[in-house]
């Protein structure tokens, strides 16, 4: 049988836990690569990013909805970026906002870990 894909991706999201295979290896120097790309620092957390359903990724600028021509694209420029805005895709398939601290990735609204960081 093969795999298939699961039709309540949300689920997950509303269990709020981590599944198995949701840790992505990083060290300090890719971590550094988050805190560079923002173009406005928050107090709260080093690193926020928005994406979409077709997988644009751009870096905090404005805490309400950012207008396309003040996206500053970063798609494909930090590998593990791309590969956490993968993850959230696979549950948020709409997109959105999340952030980036030192062991992982949250949802910018409720503040659940969807990604924790193995710093190698």
């Amino acid at each position: 049988m093969g795999h298939e894909e699961d039709p309540f991706p949300h689920l997950l999201r509303l269990l709020g836990g981590l599944e198995r295979g949701d840790s992505i290896k990083i060290n300090g120097a890719q971590f550094q690569e988050f805190k560079d790309a923002q173009v406005r620092t928050r107090g709260d957390w080093p690193a926020t990013f928005s994406c979409n359903a077709h997988r644009e990724v751009w870096p905090f600028s404005t805490y309400s909805h950012t207008h396309h021509s003040d996206r500053i694209p970063v798609a494909g420029q930090i590998p593990i970026l791309d590969q956490i805005v993968g993850k959230f895709l696979q549950i948020n398939p709409r997109g959105g906002r999340f952030h980036i601290d030192d062991a992982g990735a949250y949802f910018a609204d409720d503040k659940k870990q969807f990604v924790e960081f193995d710093f190698e």
